[in-house]
């Protein structure tokens, strides 16, 4: 039996996981973009099983509020709030009953891209001369950059953040004077990985 889903956000993002979700037999009851707010408070975005946030990271924090009004569960992928708003949304979640599904990324080869990272920053502490560093490349219209994946994979091993505004690419650099290493994630030009996954690589000069 399909779920009942409500969009939130209505751009790239929201129209390729309408397109996915009706392909996999579920309803999409309502959608909520910047011109009808006042659907949060509708019938039909009450009656959703659950509602699928992807906005800004000035937006996503008072979406949540809104949808936990009515007992709405949420799957989000915004970023860019958490460091303002995260622990609020946590005790909500906690002492009130909410859910709040987050990621940063849902896409497979992101997920192993970082758990390689972690993995290789562990070897690679070992061996000072080599410099980190991570670049983070991404289309024009990227409203929040660095993104949250990015950022998560500079704290797993204090690296620079590179963020030229075009294409779609993660890559981290260790770069010695004996030889380099570098680990990349292309993304696809659309977001359908985010159900199948997507490419990792890694290339070893030395």
């Amino acid at each position: 039996m399909g779920l009942k889903i409500a969009l939130i956000g209505y751009g790239k993002m929201g129209r390729m996981i309408e397109e996915i979700a009706l392909q996999r037999g579920h309803e999409i009851v309502c959608i909520i973009d910047v011109n009808n707010r006042e659907d949060f408070d509708s019938e039909a975005f009450r009656a959703a099983d659950v509602a699928i946030e992807f906005t800004t990271p000035q937006a996503a924090y008072d979406n949540y509020l809104r949808a936990f009004a009515h007992n709405v569960k949420v799957v989000s992928g915004s970023t860019g709030w958490m460091a303002e708003h995260g622990e609020e949304v946590q005790r909500l979640c906690r002492e009130q009953g909410q859910t709040l599904f987050w990621a940063s990324n849902f896409s497979l080869g992101v997920t192993v891209f970082r758990a390689v990272n972690r993995y290789l920053a562990r070897i690679m502490n070992a061996f000072p001369s080599y410099k980190p560093t991570m670049e983070e490349v991404h289309h024009i219209h990227k409203l929040d950059h660095p993104r949250g994946q990015c950022r998560g994979g500079g704290r797993q091993a204090a690296h620079r953040l590179h963020t030229p505004r075009r294409g779609a690419r993660h890559t981290l650099h260790n770069m010695g004077e004996r030889g380099r290493l570098h680990h990349h994630h292309p993304r696809r030009t659309q977001p359908q990985g985010l159900c199948p996954g997507r490419r990792a690589g890694c290339r070893i000069h030395g």
